[in-house]
């Protein structure tokens, strides 16, 4: 009991009293001034990582009493503490704290009255608050603070002529996973599915800088959507994939209206509420979505049309990355990269900052919700698991490791996250029983190697080999 008041009093000590925690702050506010002013800011982040490190080591040590080590335990406890910090809000130790205190009492209270709707409880907790104050608790304002260095989004070329190029290799890819067998076009279907979900969250991402940790509650919408008109009514595939989007739509459209007051890792948080309320709510209403058990047994894909499926699904992939091409070269898309880079100057010109913002997250949520209905029918069963934070880190990761600003990124990344979460494993004989931390260390050794992705990485080696090669060798000595 005395050990968390402690904690945070020292931690107070520490940044407001020591030259540490002084360099430390201002190294948050603007790093490169104080690298001017002669303090390298490198030995203060590294401290502070460190120091983060051992309280989360202290946390975990002081959590076994009251449970056993479990391989559930990160995922559960990082969820819980995004939720803890962003309540309090970014940048308050105190905020922290007193967030730490409400959650507390909000989930004890569900465990004793609402056991079943204990997640549930916690992040509507949270909801409110963000919807209420933006910046949480204790926090500052969204605008306070300095900005992160926005990237320019690059296409191949305006070329029409390579842009065509780009799609004919990505067409005669696709033919080619086609005749390579039954599990090669398994593999291609899924990498294809997460291809058209990553564009959903890239078009956020990369032109609106709007970051969603809980994009799969529209993922898992879709596919509940698809799948439950399909049971209950009987209604063919066109049918199901438009009742997915449109579920997604309907959600979005209210749910949108009430994120786009916020900015950065507080939309982040919100989006990941709504996707553990709609988890839940598909685990805990069995009556229409089985439970755990799921939904199965759709016939929405038979044999017979599994060709005509896959073609499908090639064709709204080509059509995700052509409509985010054109959306980034249009004066929507300008607009958007301008509410993304300077909100208050757009707003200053006239734009609809807030409308902006909100029409992109509504046509992402319909995109992914049309990816979700699309996972149905391929799959022929839905879970649970459709509306996880799992399911939204997939999006996540297929977005970075591609290039979060390359137009194919999307396309890079779910080939890559596909191949490497199927093949890791069995073409290793060795790893087979630890693909999973083998698939982990493979992603962060790209992410350290590339922070901006695989296509970035090649963006930046051939802008070398341009600077390294003399304008006139000729001339040169």
């Amino acid at each position: 009991m005395t050990l968390g008041p402690l904690v945070w009093l020292g931690l107070h000590l520490l940044l407001t009293r020591t030259r540490f925690g002084q360099r430390l702050r201002a190294a948050t506010m603007d790093r490169a001034m104080l690298d001017a002013l002669g303090v390298n800011p490198k030995p203060l982040m590294l401290g502070a990582v460190m120091l983060g490190c051992a309280l989360a080591g202290l946390g975990g040590a002081l959590q076994l009493p009251r449970e056993p080590a479990n391989l559930q335990m990160d995922v559960n406890v990082i969820v819980e503490t995004f939720v803890v910090v962003v309540t309090g809000g970014l940048g308050s130790i105190g905020g922290a704290f007193f967030a730490a205190l409400l959650i507390g009492l909000i989930h004890a209270l569900g465990v004793s009255l609402f056991p079943q709707a204990t997640l549930v409880l916690v992040f509507l907790t949270m909801a409110v608050v963000l919807a209420v104050r933006p910046q949480g608790l204790m926090g500052q304002p969204l605008d306070a603070g300095p900005r992160e260095i926005i990237q320019k989004f690059h296409q191949p070329s305006v070329k029409r002529s390579l842009g065509a190029l780009y799609f004919a290799a990505f067409f005669g890819l696709c033919a080619l996973a086609w005749t390579g067998g039954e599990y090669t076009r398994s593999l291609a279907s899924d990498a294809l599915i997460l291809l058209i979900f990553g564009v959903s969250l890239q078009s956020m991402m990369a032109l609106g800088g709007l970051v969603s940790f809980g994009h799969a509650a529209f993922f898992g919408l879709g596919a509940y959507g698809a799948a439950l008109s399909h049971t209950q009514w009987g209604a063919s595939l066109p049918v199901a994939l438009a009742a997915g989007c449109a579920l997604a739509l309907a959600v979005a459209a209210v749910f949108g209206a009430a994120v786009v007051r916020s900015a950065g890792v507080y939309l982040a948080m919100l989006s990941l509420a709504l996707a553990q309320v709609i988890w839940a709510t598909a685990t805990q209403w069995v009556a229409l979505t089985g439970g755990d058990n799921g939904v199965i047994g759709l016939r929405l894909v038979s044999d017979d049309t599994r060709p005509l499926f896959f073609v499908l699904l090639v064709f709204i992939a080509s059509l995700s990355v052509a409509a985010l091409s054109r959306l980034a070269g249009s004066t929507f898309g300008a607009a958007l990269q301008a509410v993304r880079d300077t909100p208050q100057r757009a707003a200053a010109s006239g734009l609809p900052v807030n409308g902006i913002r909100y029409r992109i997250f509504v046509e992402s949520a319909v995109l992914a919700g049309l990816a979700g209905g699309l996972a149905a029918a391929h799959k022929g069963a839905v879970f649970p698991s459709a509306a996880s934070v799992a399911t939204s880190v997939d999006a996540l990761l297929v977005v970075l490791l591609g290039g979060v600003h390359q137009l194919w990124g999307a396309a890079v990344g779910s080939a890559v996250l596909t191949w490497a979460s199927a093949e890791l494993g069995s073409s290793v004989a060795v790893l087979r029983d630890y693909w999973r931390g083998a698939l982990g260390v493979f992603v962060m050794a790209i992410m350290v190697l590339s922070p901006s992705g695989l296509l970035g990485l090649l963006q930046r080696m051939k802008g070398a080999r341009r600077a390294a090669s003399p304008a006139d060798p000729g001339g040169s000595r």
